[in-house]
């Protein structure tokens, strides 16, 4: 049996993921593991895990079977969705306009959907254990044994914390290339499924490695900018660091020949 302290401790981690904010919505027709972000789009068995979707537009999108795993589509536009089987775990569907979905089999385990409209939605056999409810309720009725989820696909792996163990700039000049003009960052995180770097708020580059070298999109005009890396792990809120840093263009590689 799950004791009072444990409840409370995970209702709190739910919360915090239902009040953090973060990165404005992608563009339209943006294209994710072949999936193109559009209303009524037909993308299906798609590996969407832990991408930043706030108030996307999918109106009428075939989702079926796709998994949107430690997302964020707060404030999403699924009216009329298919979303069945579906892989919410962990995801952050906080004021989603769900109306008139179809979500039958679709899994919402630790998800937070504070606000969402769920009106007329298909919500036959959807697994919720320690869900986030609308009304802020939290759902500890729809578990397995010790409160495990009751999965539509296989449970993920636990993971603790999202930890940023190392964030800096290698470079004192700007890398100027055909590529365009970047800085070389070092970083390591732990426990994190996706890193996201911003310029000025800006999302520059995703990756999914816990650590590397990465050559990260900077304009280079001697002017001070903010370069912010986002980890996100299984569970929302991310964690970020940020640096302001200004660089100058180096120059350009010399001609081959």
């Amino acid at each position: 049996m799950l004791t009072r302290r444990a409840i409370a401790v995970i209702a709190s981690t739910l919360v915090l993921a239902a009040c953090t904010t973060t990165a404005a919505a992608p563009e339209a027709d943006d294209v994710y593991d072949g999936c193109r972000i559009a209303p009524r789009t037909t993308c299906r068995n798609a590996r969407l895990d832990g991408l930043i979707l706030e108030n996307v537009d999918l109106r009428g999108a075939d989702l079926r079977n796709s998994s949107f795993a430690a997302g964020v589509l707060r404030g999403a536009d699924l009216r009329g969705a298919d979303l069945r089987g579906v892989d919410f775990r962990g995801a952050d569907l906080s004021g989603a306009d769900l109306r008139g979905a179809d979500l039958r089999g679709a899994n919402l385990s630790f998800a937070a959907t504070v606000g969402a409209d769920l009106r007329n939605a298909k919500t036959a056999g959807v697994a919720s254990c320690f869900q986030l409810r609308p009304d802020w309720g939290l759902d500890v009725e729809n578990c397995g044994p010790a409160g495990t989820p009751v999965p539509t696909t296989r449970a993920p792996r636990v993971r603790g914390p999202v930890e940023i163990l190392e964030f800096r700039v290698l470079s004192r000049r700007c890398l100027n290339d055909a590529a365009g003009t970047a800085v070389e960052v070092r970083y390591r995180v732990r426990n994190a499924r996706v890193v996201v770097f911003r310029l000025d708020g800006v999302q520059a580059l995703t990756l999914r490695r816990s650590r590397d070298v990465a050559r990260v999109p900077f304009i280079c005009d001697g002017r001070p900018r903010t370069l912010t890396l986002e980890a996100y792990g299984q569970f929302p809120p991310p964690r970020e660091r940020s640096l302001v840093l200004a660089r100058r263009p180096g120059l350009p590689p010399a001609p081959p020949g």
